[in-house]
């Protein structure tokens, strides 16, 4: 069982960085072989930091030999990914979205298809943009075909569309126990 996590936050140890380690903690001890993926850092790694669509279609001359096009595999080959944003303007980092904008090559392949994926975001207030970051971030592997799962498992309860965290996340005992469900649920998927 391999578990990739993409963190967007340009923050690369803060609040969204504590909850994946929380769900692949759990995960780890169930037997996952789990790695985090700085995207900030594999945007900045290519060419442009954003799609400038030099090819149509994509061809991923752009990510081909970078810290990105190394991302992109690892998601390819993952039985399960994680990803995780803080709340921007109601929505996901522009890091983030700037890896599924490049990210065409690979749909275009159908290499992401299928995927079991959950969410995670963080913002400053607790009703600060979560739920629509969530669900941005949602559009956007739905448009990859991933299979979209909840924080739900049978061992906590159906739970909620991803976990939402008020910072600090540390603090926030709610979003702490949505991890451990997910990495319940995250397993469990993989084992289907």
């Amino acid at each position: 069982m391999y578990i990739v996590a993409l963190n967007g936050s340009i923050n690369k140890n803060g609040n969204c960085r504590f909850l994946i380690d929380t769900v692949l903690n759990d995960c780890k001890e169930m037997g996952a072989e789990v790695e985090v993926i700085n995207i900030p850092e594999a945007i900045m790694d290519s060419k442009t930091p954003f799609c400038i669509q030099c090819s149509s279609p994509c061809q991923g001359k752009c990510y081909k030999g970078t810290k990105l096009g190394e991302a992109y595999e690892k998601v390819a080959k993952a039985d399960a990914v994680l990803v995780a944003s803080p709340v921007y303007f109601a929505g996901m980092s522009a890091q983030l979205k700037a890896f599924w904008d490049r990210s065409s090559e690979y749909r275009k392949s159908k290499a992401f298809v299928g995927k079991p994926t959950g969410f995670i975001t963080c913002g400053h207030s607790r009703f600060g943009g979560q739920e629509s970051t969530l669900h941005s971030m949602q559009s956007s592997a739905l448009v990859q075909g991933m299979t979209i799962i909840n924080s739900g498992s049978n061992e906590y309860d159906a739970g909620h569309i991803g976990i939402s965290a008020q910072a600090p996340a540390d603090k926030d005992e709610f979003a702490i126990s949505r991890c451990h469900s997910m990495a319940i649920r995250i397993i469990n998927e993989i084992k289907k």
